[in-house]
């Protein structure tokens, strides 16, 4: 009976702990107070999937579904600059040459159905920027390297939405386990993914409170500072940790049950 006791007590604590755990949650989710209902199609790509699409793409690699040169290193680059800077579809499609800064690595989103911005890049991002400028874009004829379009076919036409949404149709194809749902618009959902992880990722005295988490959340994204997109993102991450902690929760519980009922069984 000493050990039924003592499962009954542990559990009660267990209970006790997830209550609490979950009570913090909702407290950090009332900062991010919006109408607008959770919405499934957030959904970004993990991070393994990430790093297996832009190991495929590097040029010379024997996965690359494009062909070698001029349109692999172009498609390289271009999957780097969606995946780092979580920008649109349009606003990394009419990116101009001059509008990248290899030194600071960032690019310049001048088109935007929002706010015009800097965003990063990172060093792989600038390094395959400078190789694809120097090996390929530079050697374009004249009148169309006049434009200033980084992103163009080998005749230095510049590549149209539509087009761009075919070269993320081929890597769905012909890459294996890449979900459905990739377009250059989840790359978008991928880097508020990350960008949550980073902010729970951050020491307690030093995380951020959840209005200036929405205010550079919103700032980076090219939202207006009165943008619920913002809140609407972190409000989803919150209720997806919840909801995984109360899993594990109820895991742990229903494993360390039978354990010890077993126990108690053997013991009477």
């Amino acid at each position: 009976m000493g050990s039924l006791e003592r499962l009954k007590r542990e559990s009660a604590d267990l209970r006790t702990l997830g209550e609490q755990l979950l009570s913090r949650l909702r407290q950090r989710g009332r900062g991010f107070n919006i109408s607008t209902s959770d919405d499934e199609t957030l959904d970004g790509i993990p991070a393994e999937m990430v790093d297996k699409i832009t190991a495929a793409l590097a040029p010379g690699s024997p996965d690359n579904p494009f062909e070698p040169g001029f349109v692999q290193d172009r498609n390289h680059l271009l999957w780097l600059l969606y995946a780092s800077s979580g920008a649109r579809r349009a606003e990394i499609q009419s990116v101009l040459v001059r509008d990248v800064v290899y030194a600071n690595r960032i690019v310049f989103v001048r088109r935007s159905k929002t706010q015009p911005r800097d965003v990063f890049i990172g060093k792989e991002g600038a390094e395959a920027f400078d190789s694809f400028v120097e090996t390929h874009w530079s050697r374009l004829p004249k009148a169309a390297r006049k434009h200033g379009q980084l992103f163009t076919d080998k005749q230095g036409r510049l590549l149209s939405l539509r087009q761009v949404n075919r070269i993320f149709e081929r890597i769905r194809a012909m890459l294996p386990d890449v979900p459905g749902y990739l377009t250059p618009h989840t790359m978008r959902r991928t880097w508020n993914d990350r960008f949550s992880e980073l902010v729970d990722q951050q020491p307690p005295d030093k995380r951020m409170d959840p209005e200036q988490e929405i205010r550079i959340r919103n700032k980076l994204q090219g939202w207006s500072p009165q943008s619920e997109m913002g809140a609407q993102y972190a409000r989803r991450h919150i209720r997806k940790r919840a909801d995984d902690l109360a899993e594990r929760l109820a895991n742990n519980i229903i494993e360390r049950g039978s354990g010890e009922r077993g126990r108690a069984e053997e013991e009477n």
